[in-house]
C-alpha cells in the first residue's frame, strides 16, 4: 500500500516537541557512509535504514539531561569493523544499540542491495527480532521512552527553566 506519509514523520514530530538541548543528537552524514564497503567495494545501503540514514545520519538519543539517566538508543553507519562472524559462517554487522544491547544486520542481505532484519548475536546464534530496521527504531523509542517518568519526560519536554532575575542580572553583568 503506497503512501505520502514520510517514514519517520513520528520522529521528526517527536524531535520538534522536545525543547531539552541535545537530548537527541543527529550528525548528517555525507554520501559515501551511506554505503557499506565491502572488500573494498561500496555497496549503497537500501530500504528504511538508508532512509533514516539519508534524513538523520548517525543518531545518539536519549542522551541524558538536566541530571536525568541517559538510556542510550544509537543509530550507525555499517563498517567493517562492526561486522561480526557466527560459527556457522554467517556474517553480520552492527547497525544500532537501544540500552545494553546491539542489534545487527545480515551482511550477506546487505551486500546484495537488500534489506534485512534486525538480528540479535549470541555465542551460538543469530535471532531475527524484528522483519526491518523501522520496527526496530519505533520499539525500541518507545522503550527508550519508558524509561522515564511522566514528570521528567514533562521536564525533557518543556526543557530549561528560564532564567530568574538574578540569573538575569548575572549574565548582564558577565558582558
Amino acid at each position: 500500500m503506497a503512501t505520502n506519509k514520510p517514514l519517520f514523520k513520528w520522529l521528526s514530530d517527536e524531535i520538534g516537541v522536545i525543547k531539552s538541548q541535545r537530548f537527541h543528537q543527529f550528525c548528517g552524514l555525507p554520501n559515501e557512509a551511506i554505503s557499506y564497503v565491502h572488500e573494498r567495494h561500496a555497496v549503497p545501503i537500501v530500504g528504511d535504514y538508508g532512509i533514516f540514514l539519508r534524513e538523520f545520519g548517525n543518531a545518539n538519543m536519549f542522551n541524558g539531561w538536566g541530571g536525568l539517566k541517559e538510556v542510550p538508543l544509537l543509530v550507525y553507519p555499517l563498517e567493517e569493523i562492526r561486522r561480526q562472524v557466527m560459527m556457522d559462517g554467517r556474517p553480520f554487522v552492527a547497525f544500532g544499540d537501544c540500552g545494553d544491547q546491539h542489534v545487527f544486520f545480515d551482511e550477506r542481505l546487505i551486500i546484495s542491495c537488500c534489506p534485512s532484519p534486525v538480528f540479535l548475536l549470541d555465542e551460538h546464534r543469530a535471532t531475527q527480532i524484528y522483519s526491518c530496521f523501522s520496527d526496530w527504531l519505533f520499539d525500541s523509542y518507545l522503550w527508550a521512552k519508558s524509561r522515564y517518568t511522566r514528570a521528567q519526560w514533562s521536564r525533557i519536554l518543556n526543557g530549561a527553566r528560564p532564567f530568574s532575575k538574578g540569573e538575569l542580572e548575572i549574565v548582564r553583568s558577565r558582558r
